[in-house]
């Protein structure tokens, strides 16, 4: 069975980095796609980085120039964030990944299926990822000025961290560490929390 597409932008890469998280993100049942325009635009990724995305199936996909339509139809957009739009388009059911407000807007815009950052955090909690792992990434984001997620989202889904944090009894450890269901063909439950 085929996984679900996510396609990822700039600014949630930044922030999964920045919050320590990018080698739990592998372990979503998500298949991760990016454009080649975005890859581009992370240059800064350390190479371990790239060789464990890559390693754990990332996509890089080209769409034809054109294919991400004119800068007039988004001209807040970027480049890199037009290419978003347009792969999340090219692979129906894609859930596109961004932090970015006018990313979001302009997906929301053409019903585009829109999340950030902490939803991410929100999927890695649901499947019970190690809870200090993923509150340690919130304290982060919540703490860094240059990082813009809502403080209140923020703060909400710490609370919920803490007080669900010890239940994982019935999970299996992965060789990263990381605690995961133990089948990741389980079915997934429908995501609540924040965007």
């Amino acid at each position: 069975m085929a996984r679900e597409v996510i396609v990822a932008d700039a600014c949630a890469m930044i922030n999964l980095q920045r919050g320590q998280l990018l080698n739990l993100l592998p372990y979503l049942p998500y298949q991760l796609v990016m454009p080649a325009e975005v890859r581009l635009e992370l240059a800064r990724f350390m190479r371990a980085d790239w060789s464990l995305l890559d390693g754990s199936g990332l996509r890089t996909f080209s769409l034809p120039e054109d294919a991400a339509g004119p800068s007039i139809l988004h001209p807040q957009l970027s480049a890199s964030d037009r290419a978003c739009l347009a792969v999340a388009r090219h692979h129906s059911g894609s859930i596109l990944l961004t932090d970015d407000r006018q990313l979001r807007r302009a997906a929301e815009e053409t019903q585009v299926p829109v999340h950030g950052s902490l939803w991410a955090v929100d999927q890695m909690a649901i499947r019970s990822f190690p809870a200090e792992r993923l509150e340690k990434a919130l304290r982060i984001w919540r703490d860094d000025v240059s990082t813009y997620l809502p403080e209140s989202k923020i703060d909400k889904l710490l609370k919920r961290l803490r007080q669900t944090g010890r239940r994982s009894s019935h999970l299996s450890r992965s060789p990263e560490g990381t605690r995961r269901p133990a089948s990741a063909d389980a079915p997934r439950p429908k995501p609540a929390g924040p965007d």
